[in-house]
């Protein structure tokens, strides 16, 4: 069992290679109309969403 984001796992999904269970959105994605939602599965308030980020020190410049 793994929880990925889709855009890392859609291939594998596609290929056979994993079985998509549920998605954590709350509702289905049009890629994979016949995987559930969790909420559709029962598993309540189960919503998950990701994000990327980059930090850095504010004094670092993105020119040279």
């Amino acid at each position: 069992m793994m929880f990925d984001a889709l855009a890392g796992a859609a291939p594998f999904i596609k290929n056979g290679q994993l079985i998509a269970v549920a998605v954590a959105t709350s509702k289905r994605v049009d890629a994979f109309p016949n995987v559930p939602t969790a909420q559709e599965l029962g598993i309540s308030n189960f919503i998950v969403s990701s994000w990327y980020a980059m930090w850095a020190h504010p004094k670092i410049s993105s020119t040279k």
